[in-house]
């Protein structure tokens, strides 16, 4: 045996070893932008494909209110399509999951969705017109792992 593959064999079994018995190491997705900045009743956000949601067990869909904004609602939907541009190109109703998130008080702010299911296409949306403040806007982020 060569001292390259002894070598790569160690960091292989330290790395195993590293992990808690029964745990799979996955890659984590951070800060993924689905809308910017979005206030207009029915603006989809940007589709999250197979490529993306095959690494995440679990997450949370962050929204962050502009500043002043007092009213609108954000809907985080689900998609079975063939591919990405046939997710891009359907023109029916996606499945709703929960129930929609409406904003609250006075922005700034952020609120959250956080969820464990496994979803094949992933997008957020205006549900309810963004209103408030001088420039309103919310703006949603995938985060999980």
């Amino acid at each position: 045996m060569t001292r390259q593959r002894l070598q790569g064999l160690l960091l292989g079994l330290v790395v195993c070893l590293a992990l808690p018995l029964g745990a799979v190491e996955t890659p984590q997705v951070t800060g993924v932008p689905l809308l910017l900045n979005a206030a207009t009743d029915e603006t989809p956000g940007r589709i999250i494909g197979p490529e993306t949601m095959a690494r995440c067990a679990r997450g949370v869909i962050y929204l962050d209110w502009a500043s002043g904004v007092t009213a609108g609602a954000v809907q985080l939907e689900s998609l079975h399509a063939a591919s990405l541009a046939a997710a891009a190109a359907y023109t029916g109703t996606w499945a709703p999951y929960g129930s929609a998130t409406s904003a609250s008080g006075t922005g700034p702010y952020q609120t959250s969705v956080h969820f464990t299911e496994t979803f094949e296409y992933l997008r957020t949306r205006v549900s309810t017109a963004v209103s408030g403040g001088a420039a309103p806007g919310v703006s949603s982020y995938l985060t999980c792992n």
